[in-house]
Order: C-alpha cells, then sequence, then structure tokens
C-alpha cells in the first residue's frame, strides 16, 4: 500500500463523490444564518422541522459544561441566549458528527465521539477553572477537534485500517501516523474544516491539537484543546475509580495552566464521564 501525500488527502477530502455530505438542515440554515433579513422564528421554524438536531441541540446546550446559566428548553431560547453565531456554530459541530454516520464503523465513531466528547467538557472546566468563559465555543472545538479520523476512515479507509492494526489511534500521535501512512489526522481535519467552510478558529483547533505545548504561554481555544487533549492520557486512572490518585501534571515553563489545581479537575471530569457516555451516544443516532 503506497502512502498517501498532503496533496493526495486533500483531494480526496474535497471530492464530494467521497466525501458525506452535510445534513441539509446544516446547509438550509447556512442560508438563513447569513442572511441578515432572516429573523429568530424564520430560523427556529426550520430547525424545530428536524426533531433529532433539535434534540442534540438542546442536550448540548444544556450540559454542564457548555456553560449555560439558565436552562436552554427550546430552540427559540438557544437562540436567544446563546446568540445565532453560537448556535449556528453548534449545529455546525452537531452536522459534522451527524454526517459520519453510518459511513464509517459504528464502533469506531462511538469511540471517537466519546473521546470528543471528554476533551470537550475537559476545555471548558479547564477555561472556568481559568475564570474565562467562551460561550461554548471551547466545547464545539473540543469536539470537533479529531473528525480528520473519520475523514481519514472515509477517504482512506485501507489507511485508516493499517492505522487501527497499529495501536491506539487517541494516542497515537501525528508524527507516528505520517510513519505509517504518510499523513495525518490533524491534515484531514484542516481540509475538512475548509472542505465544509467550518469557522476558523474550529479548522485551528482541528489542525493543531497535538502541537507542542511549549508555546501556550497565553490563554486561547486552541492552546486549551491541546492541553485538553494531553490531559486525556490520565484517563485510565479515572476509569479505574481510585477516589485516592493523585495527578501530576508536567507543564512547560510560563504556560497558562501552570496554576491551575489539575487533581480537581480531573475529578470534575470523572464526575461526569455518565454524562459524557449520554451525549456520544445522542450524537451518533
Amino acid at each position: 500500500m503506497e502512502p498517501l501525500s498532503c496533496q493526495s488527502l486533500s483531494e480526496r477530502i474535497k471530492d464530494n463523490t467521497l466525501l458525506p455530505s452535510m445534513p441539509a438542515t446544516v446547509l438550509a440554515a447556512q442560508q438563513l444564518f447569513n442572511d441578515p433579513e432572516s429573523s429568530i422564528n424564520q430560523i427556529a421554524h426550520l430547525l424545530k422541522a428536524d426533531p433529532s438536531m433539535t434534540a442534540k441541540i438542546l442536550k448540548v446546550a444544556n450540559s454542564a459544561y457548555y456553560g449555560m446559566r439558565r436552562r436552554v428548553d427550546s430552540i427559540e431560547t438557544a437562540l436567544v441566549i446563546l446568540g445565532l453565531r453560537t448556535t449556528y456554530q453548534l449545529l455546525q459541530t452537531l452536522g459534522v458528527i451527524s454526517a459520519f454516520s453510518g459511513r464509517v464503523e459504528t464502533d469506531f465513531l462511538r469511540n471517537l465521539t466519546r473521546h470528543s466528547v471528554i476533551v470537550a467538557m475537559t476545555c471548558s472546566i479547564i477555561a472556568n477553572a481559568a475564570g474565562l468563559q467562551f460561550i461554548g465555543v471551547d466545547y464545539t472545538a473540543g469536539l470537533l477537534h479529531d473528525m480528520g479520523h473519520a475523514a481519514i476512515h472515509v477517504v482512506a479507509p485501507d489507511h485508516a485500517r493499517l492505522l487501527r492494526q497499529k495501536g491506539d489511534l487517541f494516542r497515537m500521535g501525528c508524527d507516528k501516523e505520517q510513519g505509517l501512512i504518510g499523513v495525518d489526522h490533524c491534515q484531514a481535519g484542516k481540509f475538512l474544516a475548509e472542505t465544509w467552510g467550518l469557522p476558523d478558529m474550529i479548522g485551528q483547533c482541528m489542525a493543531s491539537h497535538h502541537r507542542s505545548l511549549n508555546g501556550d504561554k497565553e490563554l486561547s481555544i486552541p492552546a486549551i484543546i491541546r492541553l485538553a487533549v494531553s490531559l486525556s492520557g490520565h484517563l485510565g486512572h479515572l476509569h479505574q475509580h481510585q477516589p485516592d490518585v493523585k495527578y501530576h501534571v508536567s507543564l512547560p515553563e510560563g504556560h497558562f495552566a501552570s496554576a491551575l489545581p489539575f487533581e480537581a479537575i480531573l475529578q470534575a471530569l470523572k464526575d461526569r464521564l455518565d454524562e459524557a457516555d449520554e451525549i456520544a451516544a445522542l450524537l451518533i443516532h
């Protein structure tokens, strides 16, 4: 099997006969969200016509880690409280995940989605611990950061199969992926974000979440994503339900999160692992 090149990967992802399409609701909503003459009622009417997508938006918006201070109980409320931009970004995020449902193996998508939900939750915990609120952008970026894996599974299934045979995809790292198949899922994520017109910040997180922590002296969403991905390596302790485990996280000098209480952060995540399972199950159906 020949290694893939970046050009070949880009061409395959941009080939609309290979990659799944965004759900029709997302495409139709894009026109309304971009039309300054459209009203909240028009957008709400469109979204409510897709009960499955509506349920997902409300479930994720009401997650403890999405940061809402009051319950979001309707699409109209979501549009007002979250705002049009944030609601649409959440809709895009859910649309990306939904698009791959049925196009890749269910077990793989379930594992990918659960991992992404855990990273998204960790991002929001970190942001809250640092005293900042990104109104869900950190959460949606966490949900999408690893979708380059799904893109490779669709456009290069033989190469994806080789990666699965060689280890844990979520801990493998880009260097090993490049050594095995010539490209990595961060590159795939970058091309996927460009192809589907995802927000620049989301695309940046998809492309850069495995970069070194050394440069992350300032708090930003890509820096939070990188830290959350790094912390995901501690999840083995969480699954073992060991209440007395103490966590030590080594960070570069001057890193923005050097003073954060990581034991408390990981404990907070442990307390919500059941919620991660529930949200992941919802997202892939």
